[in-house]
C-alpha cells in the first residue's frame, strides 16, 4: 500500500477502506481479512467516444 499511495492517493484509500486496513506500514501485511467488504472500481470506465474527441481536440489545437 505504501507504494502506492504517492501516485494514486485515492485508489490507495480505497483499497484500504475494502481491505479493511487502518493503518500500512513498511512491512509485510499479515493481518488482512479472509473475505472483501464490499468491492467497488477504483476507476470508472472510459468511453471510447469520448477519447476519440479528446484526441481530436488536441491534435486539432496543436496546429
Amino acid at each position: 500500500m505504501e507504494l502506492l499511495q504517492p501516485f494514486l492517493p485515492f485508489s490507495t484509500e480505497k483499497i484500504k477502506k475494502m481491505l479493511g486496513i487502518d493503518i500500512t506500514e513498511w512491512k509485510e501485511q499479515t493481518n488482512i481479512p479472509s473475505y472483501l467488504r464490499e468491492v467497488l472500481p477504483l476507476f470508472e470506465k472510459l468511453d471510447i467516444n469520448s477519447i476519440q474527441e479528446e484526441y481530436n481536440r488536441l491534435v486539432n489545437h496543436s496546429k
